[in-house]
């Protein structure tokens, strides 16, 4: 059980959903919802019957809402929606470090072709995140193995989700190669590389 007091702002609580997308991979069973008159937007997850780690995402949106939050909704994917009083429908969009490029459920997948481009996710269209480039890294597995803790070093950055060419379609004798995309903003904020247990060089290394 979960309740606050009238005050302030506060009048009325808008009830929403538990989340269950795939954009946002860390907070898939937490429960967001709002606040009709303080314009707020909050969650928390239920852990054994009780209301745990309660947290206030207005912070985030740089400001209370300058609109009455009348719902929450989802989509077939389980994205949530907000949508006001006078019927405008907001995306909530996950920040940029808890997505990953083309991960598991992307409609587009990292596809290295041995002639031609590799494509993979666009990840501006897919979640509406402003992305100002894309980075390819790779390892070199010369014992044929993937090991935690691989070092992977970016070898291409570019504005698109492509990359014309990509390394050849076929590696030297004792060659191996694993690779992760990612995608930064304007911040310097990057994707997570996902499940991979890598090391990445820094931002200045990418060519």
């Amino acid at each position: 059980m979960w309740d606050y007091q009238h005050g302030g702002s506060a009048c009325s609580i808008t009830g929403g959903y538990v989340y269950r997308g795939c954009r946002m991979r860390n907070f898939r069973g937490t429960y967001f919802y709002g606040d009709y008159c303080a314009g707020t937007v909050s969650s928390l997850v239920q852990s054994g019957g009780l209301a745990t780690n309660p947290r206030d995402w207005t912070p985030q949106l740089g400001s209370a809402l300058a609109f009455d939050l009348t719902s929450f909704g989802t989509d077939a994917q389980g994205e949530l929606y907000i949508a006001d009083r006078d019927g405008i429908v907001y995306a909530v969009v996950p920040p940029l470090p808890d997505m990953e490029v083309a991960g598991t459920g992307s409609d587009v997948p990292f596809r290295l072709e041995k002639s031609g481009t590799w494509t993979w996710e666009d990840l501006h269209t897919a979640s509406w995140q402003p992305v100002t480039a894309y980075r390819v890294y790779r390892a070199n597995l010369t014992d044929g193995r993937f090991d935690p803790g691989e070092i992977f070093s970016c070898v291409h950055t570019g504005s698109t989700p492509s990359w014309t060419g990509g390394d050849p379609g076929s590696p030297a004798p004792g060659d191996m190669f694993a690779y992760v995309v990612t995608a930064v903003n304007s911040g310097g904020q990057q994707t997570s590389p996902g499940g991979t247990p890598v090391r990445t060089l820094a931002a200045s290394a990418c060519p």
